[in-house]
């Protein structure tokens, strides 16, 4: 994704009359970890809604995909969204969003050591049950790892 592209999205975002600061905020820190993690994954992936949920969709080899961030400290905190781990709810998101997967991409935190945060995570969340993918993605270095 071009800079220009980024832009325009984050325009988007800042003057959509619904979204108060510190959700603008969220939503340009998303969309910044998706544009980054495209660039770094497949760079033919386009986005196709990164307003409307917490999770992105987005478009890879004419697949519809929904693409969720999680960053370690949300992790660490407990701070997130408990429906983005309800097989009920993410099947409904799917339904409404026609997309075909849904992946989860775990943002590391340059001062955390390694992935044992997150697979600890996975594990007791039982995550690759809801998930079709599950990266660890360090946004610094560009660097994803596949943890399924």
């Amino acid at each position: 994704m071009s800079e220009k592209q980024f832009q325009i999205l984050a325009e988007q975002i800042t003057e959509s009359p619904w979204l108060g600061e510190s959700q603008q905020e969220e939503k340009i820190i998303q969309l910044a970890d998706l544009c980054r993690f495209i660039s770094s994954y497949k760079p033919t992936i386009s986005i196709e809604d990164a307003f409307s949920h917490k999770i992105n969709v987005i478009v890879e080899e004419g697949v519809r995909k929904g693409v969720f961030f999680i960053d370690s400290k949300a992790v660490l905190q407990s701070s997130f969204d408990f429906s983005l781990f309800n097989s009920s709810a993410l099947a409904a998101f799917k339904a409404k969003t026609c997309t075909r997967e849904l992946w989860i991409v775990f943002v590391k935190d340059p001062l955390c050591s390694g992935v044992n945060s997150f697979t600890s995570f996975i594990e007791k969340r039982n995550i690759a049950s809801f998930y079709d993918k599950i990266f660890c993605f360090d946004f610094f270095e560009s660097k994803i790892q596949t943890l399924k």
